[in-house]
Order: structure tokens, then C-alpha cells, then sequence
């Protein structure tokens, strides 16, 4: 995500397949090994205009040949309201968090949950207006 993004437009959010994926690892000692999974479970994007959006999955992935250009994503979408000229910078960081349940096991048949761990990123995007005028022809 980057760029520019349009005040009162749709901005469709989503995380991409396979970043959206169980991730595992194992190691191995004299006598046995253990493994470590953690499954994504949420993410919140703070849009940087205030908001926080909650989306139980990734997202939607926007396809132009399939979804009309201007709707609303169906599961995880913010509009800005206002530009972000007025911001630090003239820009919006948006910040993507994703919550992951974690659990282990062991070769012994011992295992259970972890904390949930948390990863996240950000981008930098500007906010603008659109003005257009309408002429009679």
C-alpha cells in the first residue's frame, strides 16, 4: 500500500494471500523436537486520520474485472473524509496490525496457546481532493 488515496472514494484494505498464511517452525534436540504455529487471526489498520478498522480476515482483494470501481469493499474499507494537507508532512501513515494465536507442541504430546503475537507495518499515503466543473457543451 502507498501512494494516493481520494477523499469520499472507497479504499479497499486486505493483506495479500500469502502473507495471510500459517506460519511454522520446528527444531530439533537429543531426544525430541518441538514446533511453534501461529495462525493470523485479525488485523486493524490505523488510517492515520484517527481511525481504527477491525477486519476479522485479510480483506478482499479489489479486481477491477470483477468489482465495480467506487464501491465499498465487503469486508474491510475506510473513506477519508478529509485530505491530509492539513496533517504533518501532508501525509497519512497508515499502520496495518496483524493479531496471530500462537501454539506449540512438543514430540512428548505436550503443547498449548502462547500469548497472541502481534506484527506490523506502515505505509505513507496522501490524501487528496478531487474538484472537477461541469460545462453545459
Amino acid at each position: 500500500m502507498g501512494g494516493t488515496a481520494v477523499v469520499g472514494f472507497p479504499l479497499w484494505l486486505w493483506i495479500d494471500a500469502e502473507q495471510w498464511q500459517p506460519r511454522s517452525a520446528r527444531v530439533s534436540v537429543r531426544g525430541g523436537s518441538a514446533s511453534v504455529t501461529a495462525v493470523p487471526r485479525e488485523v486493524s489498520w490505523d488510517m492515520g486520520d484517527g481511525s481504527v478498522i477491525a477486519c476479522s480476515g485479510p480483506g478482499t482483494v479489489f479486481d477491477p474485472a470483477v468489482h465495480t470501481p467506487g464501491s465499498d469493499s465487503p469486508d474491510c474499507g475506510h473513506v477519508y473524509r478529509l485530505s491530509s494537507k492539513n496533517r504533518p508532512g501532508g501525509r497519512d501513515t497508515v499502520t496495518a496490525t496483524v493479531v496471530w494465536d500462537v501454539s506449540w507442541e512438543s514430540s512428548a504430546g505436550q503443547g498449548g496457546q502462547l500469548e497472541p503475537m502481534e506484527t506490523s507495518t506502515s505505509r505513507s499515503i496522501e490524501v487528496v481532493e478531487v474538484h472537477s466543473v461541469v460545462v453545459e457543451g
